[in-house]
């Protein structure tokens, strides 16, 4: 098949030809061309049945489109055309086989249907496909129609519309041809892209034996169904963005068309250029950036991370990460995000990641008190989430979290008791709205047999959990009152409930452990109010009054603060050999 220059220059000389000799385009030669490359068969359709012809991009993209030969996904920007070439190429499958069966699935059927209908409107203004035209025993609108000429008895129609989450058992196609499948309204959260899932399983079964996938369209979050596919079931995916990315930015080349790849490699084009100047140049490009970055990046530079940002509200920056000790915490610790832990997986949207304090006081200081949160295990793969905070001036310190398999019974009942005990836990705040508090009378008698006297609290959560999460966990980590130790960083699956949950009902399809945060968090809210330094100089004047009176009393010489042996021994954090005052 010619490379894109080659088409360029045979696509010209063939027009000349066909200016002096209209009569062929009937011949049978033209018609083996058309056959064999879908970019003359555009050409010639857009040229006959819509008045124009097809840009250079848009050659190329029609290029990978008949490559597909394993399922692909194709990415591009938004009023690209993809809408008149899933239709050109539906009525190409019937030109090449009037046999073929088609099935389009969109979101929602009508976007199927205006496909559809579409391509039998290519199929009738087109004087060189006439013979395709459904004749008056056929099927022809634009839910389904059939094609005339068929040369083998077939139950299906040439193309039917459909949506994904319709059920199409029983349906078979040679192509399935999956046209904005996700869009904003019907994958908004984990439960919602589930369902499409549920509905892309059922083409294993519609899908003739070499039958090809292929999906057209836009991602509509980092989460996006395409990516799932690409990353885990291993589809090609190839984007198409407005703009030459610049090579340096990784991210921005990820999975880019080979076609642009080339012209940056060559030369022919600098990032930042449009890919399709003819629709959008540079000043068009602009404004539409200036309306709404965010929808920019995600429409026309398919880089979801943008508006993740802005949707997902909890952000692994604001977090403070270190080693902590179970006994002991630092005084004060100091936010900034000027010293990334690139050593620690990342889950976030986008460049998100966590940072280190930017100073610690080591001063060895003891945890003022210590709060268990237990979100109870429901049914199916729930786990009992659990989370460990404690509180220094302000500050809370969460030196264990995780999640438990199991239930009510004893042998999970005795692993939190444990963890009690390690982390000479003070209070235990539990959620009561599961089984009306049973599951805390049951844990209370757990505790009981192993002699831990420590106060039970039941929380009865009221309102939208989202939003109460939310509501408790936003204002904390956004003042980077929140320092989570090394190991609870770690937790890939507690910080990707973080950085997923949203304001929507069903945000997530598990949100245990996050659950556990909110309940461990929200007994420590009177905190987050505190003014840490405030509180420092309070806490210095306290001392040097005591000092005074202890000189008063012939105390001379004042108590020496002892510093605990091995106080934050791990590779993050560690404390440096030399001391100034009490500011290590």
């Amino acid at each position: 098949m010619m490379d894109d220059l080659e088409f360029d220059e045979y696509i010209v000389e063939l027009d000349q030809l066909l200016e002096e000799s209209p009569s062929l385009l009937y011949t049978e030669a033209l018609s083996a061309e058309m056959k064999s490359d879908f970019r003359i068969f555009m050409h010639f359709v857009w040229k006959e049945g819509f008045g124009f012809k097809p840009h250079p991009i848009q050659y190329r993209f029609a290029h990978l489109l008949q490559q597909a030969k394993d399922p692909t996904i194709l990415m591009a920007f938004r009023e690209f055309g993809k809408t008149i070439m899933d239709a050109t190429l539906t009525a190409w499958d019937k030109y090449c086989d009037p046999n073929h069966t088609t099935l389009v699935v969109s979101a929602a059927q009508p976007r199927a249907m205006e496909i559809v209908g579409m391509a039998l409107q290519v199929i009738k203004s087109c004087a060189f496909l006439s013979h395709l035209v459904p004749g008056n025993d056929d099927r022809k609108g634009t839910m389904a129609f059939t094609t005339s000429g068929r040369t083998r008895v077939v139950k299906e129609a040439s193309a039917v519309a459909t949506s994904i989450t319709s059920g199409n058992t029983g349906a078979h196609a040679d192509r399935i041809l999956s046209d904005d499948i996700e869009i904003p309204k019907n994958s908004d959260t984990q439960d919602k892209r589930a369902k499409i899932m549920v509905g892309l399983d059922e083409y294993t079964y519609i899908l003739n034996g070499d039958g090809v996938e292929i999906y057209i369209g836009t991602p509509q979050t980092e989460e996006s169904v395409y990516f799932k596919l690409a990353n885990e079931n291993g589809y090609t995916l190839y984007r198409v963005p407005c703009e030459y990315p610049d090579p340096a930015d990784e991210i921005a080349m990820s999975n880019l068309a080979p076609f642009l790849l080339d012209d940056l490699r060559a030369g022919r084009a600098e990032p930042g250029d449009p890919t399709y100047p003819q629709r959008f140049d540079v000043e068009a490009l602009a404004k539409q950036r200036a309306k709404s970055p965010s929808s920019y990046a995600l429409q026309m530079l398919l880089d979801p991370s943008a508006s993740d940002e802005n949707k997902y509200p909890l952000k692994l920056r604001d977090f403070i990460v270190m080693d902590l000790d179970p006994s002991w915490g630092p005084k004060r610790v100091m936010w900034n995000t000027a010293t990334p832990l690139n050593d620690i997986p990342s889950v976030g949207m986008g460049r998100d990641q966590f940072y280190g304090p930017a100073f610690v006081d080591w001063t060895p200081t003891k945890y003022e008190h210590c709060i268990m949160g237990i979100d109870p295990a429901g049914s199916g793969d729930d786990e009992v989430g659990y989370c460990v905070g404690k509180k220094i001036l302000g500050n809370v310190y969460i030196t264990d979290a995780g999640g438990i398999q199991g239930g009510h019974d004893d042998a999970t009942l005795k692993k939190l008791c444990k963890i009690m005990v390690e982390q000479d836990v003070k209070e235990v705040r539990i959620e009561k709205n599961f089984a009306d508090g049973l599951y805390g009378q049951n844990l209370a008698r757990v505790m009981g047999q192993m002699g831990l006297k420590i106060p039970v609290e039941q929380v009865h959560s009221k309102g939208q959990k989202e939003l109460r999460i939310l509501q408790t966990l936003e204002p904390a980590m956004a003042a980077h009152k929140v320092v989570l130790h090394t190991k609870v960083a770690r937790d890939q699956v507690l910080m990707s409930q973080i950085t997923r949950l949203t304001k929507l009902r069903g945000a997530l399809s598990h949100d245990d452990r996050v659950d556990a945060m909110e309940i461990c968090l929200s007994g420590f809210k009177d905190a987050f109010s505190v003014d840490t330094d405030k509180m420092i100089e309070e806490v210095k004047d306290d001392e040097f009054q005591t000092e005074i009176q202890g000189y008063l009393k012939g105390n001379a010489k004042p108590k020496q603060k002892s510093y605990v042996s091995g106080f934050l021994t791990g590779s993050r954090g560690q404390r440096p050999p030399s001391r100034r005052g009490n500011v290590w």
